[in-house]
């Protein structure tokens, strides 16, 4: 495998007014990937050799400039936009893919068009692209504050989502599509922000609709590599979508004692097909009740629970499978042994608690007491200790 990277940004800020700055630039990017997978299936006593990525290279430079002015004391309004131009190219036109989606060598445009349509033949597509924000920010009054932004987000497709070109990949095979169409998300974000002397709360919520999302999916399912079970080829393809949620924070503080926690959920749903989107989170968070370290008491403790609800808004055709509820407790304590040496030990999972987060790994053939497909479990009962001195 080579993967090489570059990349370069140029700005300048300038103080138009006392009350207001402009800052102007340009950056850009430039990515080459080119690799190849040898290997061997003992069952077919054959050699495969997959182009991963056929020489391929992704190239964008941008414009971009953002206007902040305060209107008064409590009320500042930040104006940004953004140009974009994306070119993509694959040097290794001759290329084979093998074996090909009928089970025979065939060159990178035609294992492209087979998915794709004979659009998926151009290896040298080209975009251009415009974003922009507009983002309110206020007080209501002192500790209260709050923040309104509308935006319009254009993204080109990236190098695997082009270009991958049809290898084993986490859950089965994977294929790139060079007639991808940029994504383009119109969003709207919302928030409030208290704070006091007992700690602050902070609420946001956001409404995205996107047009031409770049769907992860399965293309079709059959036996790639002739052992004798079905593979899920999978791609890329545009949908229309949409995304809303929100998250909400806090910091409390009762005498000695202090609470944080955090909640975040987010809905994903295919508009165009009227399913699910893939690989979207539960609702789910961190709370933590800590008795922290002072002046007058050199130790302390805290009690966390990690936990995320059952996710049951699933893509099927993606495919993914519903994964149950969880809570799992974690025990930690501090011991400051001198000004500067500090001692933090604890354990996570205090319950050994079997469980899997939503957008792990599936198992790729059977291991141990899991099966093909069922998801890899987080970590069991761990203890962790950790010296540090600050001077």
């Amino acid at each position: 495998t080579e993967s090489d990277s570059w990349g370069g940004r140029v700005a300048a800020v300038r103080q138009m007014e006392e009350n207001a700055t402009l800052e102007l630039g340009m950056d850009g990017h430039l990515a080459k990937r080119d690799a190849e997978r040898v290997r061997y299936i003992r069952a077919m006593d054959r050699t495969f050799v997959d182009r991963i990525w056929p020489d391929a290279e992704q190239a964008q430079a941008g414009l971009f400039g953002e206007y902040t002015r305060a209107l008064n004391d409590s009320l500042q309004v930040r104006l940004g936009m953004r140009g974009d131009r994306v070119s993509g190219a694959v040097a290794a036109h001759d290329a084979k893919l093998i074996p090909g989606p009928e089970g025979t060598p065939v060159s990178l445009a035609d294992g492209y068009a087979y998915y794709y349509g004979d659009g998926a033949r151009d290896l040298d597509p080209d975009h251009s692209l415009f974003s922009g924000n507009l983002v309110l920010e206020g007080e209501l009054h002192q500790g209260l504050s709050w923040h309104a932004g509308l935006g319009r987000n254009a993204r080109a497709p990236g190098i695997t989502e082009q270009f991958f070109s049809f290898a084993p990949a986490p859950g089965g095979y994977l294929v790139g599509n060079p007639d991808l169409d940029p994504e383009v998300k119109h969003e709207l974000d919302l928030g409030l922000t208290t704070r006091g002397k007992q700690g602050w709360l902070r609420v946001s919520g956001f409404y995205h609709q996107v047009e031409d999302y770049i769907l992860t999916t399965a293309l079709e399912r059959r036996d790639v590599n002739g052992d004798g079970m079905v593979d899920v080829v999978k791609g890329f393809v545009n949908k229309e979508a949409e995304l809303y949620g929100g998250e909400l924070e806090a910091l409390w503080l009762v005498g000695e004692f202090q609470f944080r926690g955090d909640l975040a959920y987010v809905r994903g749903r295919n508009t165009e097909e009227d399913r699910d989107l893939p690989e979207i989170p539960p609702l789910g968070g961190n709370v933590v009740f800590e008795f922290p370290v002072s002046e007058a008491r050199p130790w302390g403790a805290e009690v966390g629970v990690e936990f995320a609800a059952r996710q049951d808004n699933i893509d099927e055709q993606f495919p993914e499978n519903e994964t149950p509820s969880y809570a799992v407790v974690h025990l930690g304590g501090t011991w400051r042994v001198t000004d500067g040496l500090q001692l933090q030990a604890g354990v996570n999972n205090v319950f050994d608690e079997e469980y899997s987060l939503h957008l792990t790994r599936e198992a790729l053939m059977p291991v141990g007491d899991l099966a093909k497909g069922d998801e890899l479990p987080e970590a069991g009962r761990s203890a962790y200790a950790r010296l540090s001195y600050r001077w």
